[in-house]
């Protein structure tokens, strides 16, 4: 299947990627190659397909939170994102024009955003609500940006390595 195809199946723009530095290719297309082959994901397509009508109670999070999105994001993250941010105190939204799912062209962006939000958080001025009910090592884990801010291909990788508790 052709790169452009599968870039826009998950959620980003070719025209963004054609356009992207030889490195940002590489990291999309390692993106890529790592949720082939689609046929198994059917079962977790269809779910992230279906409607979740229910209001999760995102106003009782403490925890400092920021939230990234692109407005070309072909999964149309943006309302979501701004619905979030709307509702957990204190959240910061930060939204990029182009980028897509995958925030293509934008790691460098992105990577200063959340070490300026970890490292608000870390002197205090995010979320200290959160930080004086947590033990030293979670609050460690919360503003150690080599543990949060991966460029690597596992999408989703922070929230795997954010201990919530």
């Amino acid at each position: 299947m052709a790169s452009s195809i599968l870039v826009r199946f998950l959620g980003g723009q070719p025209e963004v990627f054609a356009t992207a530095s030889p490195a940002e290719r590489q990291r999309v297309l390692d993106i890529v190659r790592s949720v082939e082959p689609l046929s198994q994901r059917y079962r977790g397509i269809n779910v992230d397909s279906t409607p979740d009508l229910h209001e999760p109670p995102l106003e009782r999070i403490s925890a400092p939170t920021l939230i990234v999105s692109a407005r070309d994001d072909l999964f149309n993250t943006l309302p979501a994102a701004q619905y979030a941010a709307d509702r957990i105190p204190g959240a910061r939204l930060a939204v990029y024009d182009t980028g897509g799912h995958l925030l293509v062209g934008r790691g460098a962006a992105v990577r200063a955003e959340a070490k300026t939000f970890i490292d608000s958080a870390g002197a205090g001025r995010v979320g200290a609500d959160h930080r004086s009910r947590t033990s030293p090592q979670a609050r460690a884990r919360l503003v150690d940006p080599a543990e949060l801010i991966r460029s690597d291909a596992n999408h989703g990788s922070l929230a795997r390595n954010v201990d919530f508790n």
